[in-house]
């Protein structure tokens, strides 16, 4: 049998931050407290933009912050979600499976 190593980590690149194993170019703003949101970067009409998860971020704020997740959801949309910063300003993909399940049994 032949002895496999590991492969090696990628070299830096010049421009690129690399959160969770997905390159984001520099430049694009970064929500704080989610970087296990992020599913990846886009890049519109000469900006870069960093794409979330919103169920994600608001799973975060349920466990993290101990918010009720109608808490999380208010916190979100009025917090972050409506937050402008500029034109590299994050994007939330929306993605509430728990969040609509929940409101559509009437709980929470």
């Amino acid at each position: 049998m032949s002895e496999q190593t590991a492969p090696e980590a990628p070299a830096e690149v010049p421009g690129i931050t690399v959160i969770n194993g997905i390159p984001i170019p520099d430049g694009a703003l970064i929500a704080d407290g989610f970087d296990s949101a992020i599913l990846g970067a886009i890049c519109l009409q000469g900006t870069t933009q960093v794409v979330y998860s919103y169920d994600k971020c608001v799973k975060t704020l349920v466990e993290d912050q101990e918010m009720s997740v109608g808490e999380a959801v208010e916190w979100m949309d009025f917090n972050v979600v409506d937050a402008y910063m500029g034109p590299n300003t994050p994007v939330f993909l929306d993605d509430r499976q728990e969040y609509l399940l929940n409101q559509a049994l009437g709980n929470d």
